[in-house]
């Protein structure tokens, strides 16, 4: 689902789950993530990308109204995302491979730089 490539000192934070939602498993793997990029040795610098023709579509709506999850804290699991984003100590760069539509562009939106 997610994948951590180093080259140098970038780390290369890929996203691989079709349109890229924000599901349990994805957030699960999206702070893991953070957390050994955080982890390493600076000076460092983060690029996300998606997959296909998605960087990140968003909610998983579907999920969140199943009745399975709190609907305020999957929605706040995946604003800690972005908060995390926002204050990352390291550059951060969203390569947009594709669409991004709602939290998906929000986080997008949380990096320093986006192309």
């Amino acid at each position: 689902m997610i994948e951590i490539d180093i080259r140098d000192e970038v780390y290369v934070l890929r996203v691989d789950a079709g349109e890229n939602r924000f599901t349990e498993a994805g957030i699960l793997a999206w702070n893991e993530a953070l957390d050994e990029i955080e982890a390493a040795p600076s000076p460092k610098a983060l690029v996300t990308t998606g997959s296909g023709k998605f960087y990140s579509n968003g909610l998983d709506l579907e999920y969140m109204t199943s009745g399975k999850v709190d609907p305020n804290e999957y929605l706040s699991s995946v604003l800690a995302i972005m908060g995390r984003i926002l204050v990352f100590p390291a550059f951060t760069v969203a390569a947009m491979n594709g669409h991004a539509f709602g939290a998906g562009a929000q986080i997008a939106l949380a990096h320093d730089y986006r192309v």
